[in-house]
Formats: structure tokens, sequence, C-alpha cells
């Protein structure tokens, strides 16, 4: 590996606290490739901004592109397009010179959408202004389309950072023989953390606690889980949902517990006859039906009336 480039956003925000500077910073000193950057829109280069924080000069292996000239790297030219504002409000590859002899492979590093999604990055940005090669940040995943000839591309975050992402949690490998050359560009995994969604819906007796000890088995601290649960509530399940919910904030990185509707099922007290019983035959065909307002009803009825026999 030659080098390492990252296209922006290695911060969530320009005021970071120190101490996530410093830890970031270290980090990418020890990676075992030089390391060239660009700040992104959450992350750009404003004044009293991360990359003024001292750690940067203690740290010869990371190199901020902080302006737009061109720096040779190994038989290659980086054109960096660093951000200074949250909003782009000009094209900010323009500035990229014509092909040179001299200047071997060519290779934009940008940060922003693509012009038909709102963003300010040309489709055809790498064809426009002669680049081998685009890294491309600001979508969180990668470009579906990696096939031969490509010659820009997103790379994604690192790691996942939110449920339902797809193509995430990744880095592009991109090797070039020589300038006009084309790209061959590989997707390896990096992400630590699976982010993963689950829906059960509970229909049998023991169903609760059945997914509680499947819980427990799969249990990891590189898992976050949101879980969603719904249907049949049997004697007991209140208790099995108590322990999956301590289960999910104890034992997972990250955990959440979404209740849909439930209604309740098995041996349950009886509901007194008349107004009583006819108010629960209504509200259970509403709740099983996916009125959610209807399923809490039905269970504090039938909490009400179990209290009233004991």
């Amino acid at each position: 590996m030659d080098f390492v480039v990252i296209a922006g956003d290695v911060f969530d925000s320009n005021a970071p606290p120190p101490a996530e500077i410093r830890e970031a910073a270290a980090l990418l000193e020890a990676f075992p490739a030089p390391v060239y950057l660009i700040p992104g829109n959450h992350d750009p280069d404003v004044p009293g901004g991360p990359w003024e924080h001292p750690s940067w000069s203690e740290s010869p292996n990371v190199t901020l592109l902080l302006r737009t000239e061109a720096i040779p790297v190994n038989g290659c030219t980086l054109y960096p397009c660093p951000l200074r504002s949250r909003w782009q409000g000009h094209q900010p590859l323009d500035w990229i010179p014509p092909r040179r002899p001299e200047d071997g492979i060519r290779l934009g590093l940008a940060h922003g959408g693509l012009a038909t999604s709102g963003g300010s990055i040309p489709v055809d940005a790498a064809l426009r202004y002669d680049l081998d090669y685009l890294a491309l940040g600001d979508w969180h995943s990668s470009s579906p389309d990696l096939q031969p000839g490509v010659r820009q591309a997103y790379s994604g975050t690192p790691e996942t950072d939110a449920f339902g992402q797809r193509e995430s949690g990744l880095v592009l490998v991109v090797e070039i023989e020589g300038p006009l050359d084309r790209p061959r560009i590989s997707r390896h995994r990096s992400g630590r953390l699976e982010w993963r969604q689950r829906t059960v819906r509970f229909v049998h007796e023991g169903d609760a606690t059945r997914l509680r000890e499947e819980l427990e088995a799969d249990a990891s601290p590189d898992v976050l889980l949101h879980l969603e649960v719904s249907g049949s509530l049997f004697p007991g399940d209140e208790r099995e949902l108590a322990a999956i919910a301590t289960l999910l904030q104890h034992g997972y990185f990250h955990g959440r517990l979404t209740r849909g509707p439930f209604w309740p099922a098995g041996q349950v007290a009886a509901i007194p006859a008349g107004f009583p019983a006819l108010a629960a035959e209504r509200l259970r065909t509403r709740a099983e039906a996916g009125d959610e307002s209807a399923a809490r009803a039905l269970l504090l009825l039938q909490r009400l009336a179990g209290e009233a026999v004991t």
C-alpha cells in the first residue's frame, strides 16, 4: 500500500473535544502508510476548528491538505479540494489544472454529493477534470458500481453509523498501474460493529422466553440491536420483556427495544360480564388488527380485572 487518502469528515463536527482530536491523530499516525486527508462538510477548515490542534504537527505520518494545490506523492499528483464551510457554494474541483506529463497518476480528493442528488460533484467529474481517479467523501455507503473503468467512487464510512445502512463499514483499495490506466477498485471490510434489526411477533406461550435465551446466546459488545416485539402476551411475558430490556442495555454495544401492539393471551383473569366484557372484545378485535392504542387499553383492562380478583 503506497498511501491512504481520507475524503473528509474525520470528525462529525468542527468542534470535537480535544481528547477526540488527539486520539484521531494518534490512530492515523500509527497507520503503516502515509495518510493524506481533507476537511469535509462536517469538519470544515474554519478558524478554531480541529485542524489547528497541535496534535497534527506531532503526527508526521499525517498530511493535512488544507489548500487547493497540487501535491506530488509517489509518482502521483494529488489534487485536494478541502472544504472551508459546511455548505459548498461553488464547484470545488474547478481549480484543477489540465494534465501535464510530469503529473504521473492524477488523483482528485473531494467531498460532497453528486449533482444528480443535489450536490456539487458532477457525475463525470473524473473525466471532466482528466483525473485517473477521484476519491469522494460525504455518502455513508460506498458507490454501488465499482466495475472496471469507473474512475470515481465513494468509499462510505469505515464504520457503519446507523441502522439500515448498506455497503458501509468498508474501505476501498484502488490500484492504478500508470497514467490513463483503468483503476482496479475493491471493497474491504473495516468496520467492527454490526448493526442488526429484528422484528419478532409472539404467537405461542414461551416465545418471549425463547427470544430472551436466543439474545443471551448472541450477546456481543460488537453488536447494536434494534428489536421490535408485538403479538400475544402470555402470563410471565412482561417479566421476560423486562429481562430482555436489561440484556439489551448490558449485553450489547447498544440495544433498543420497541414494543408494538400486544394483547393478553393464555390463562388470564376473566373480564366481568356486561359492558367490561363487550369493551374487551371490541378492544381485542382492534388490537389484533394493529391498533396499538387498543392493545394498550386491553392490557390495562386485563390488569385491572386481575387486581380486582385478587
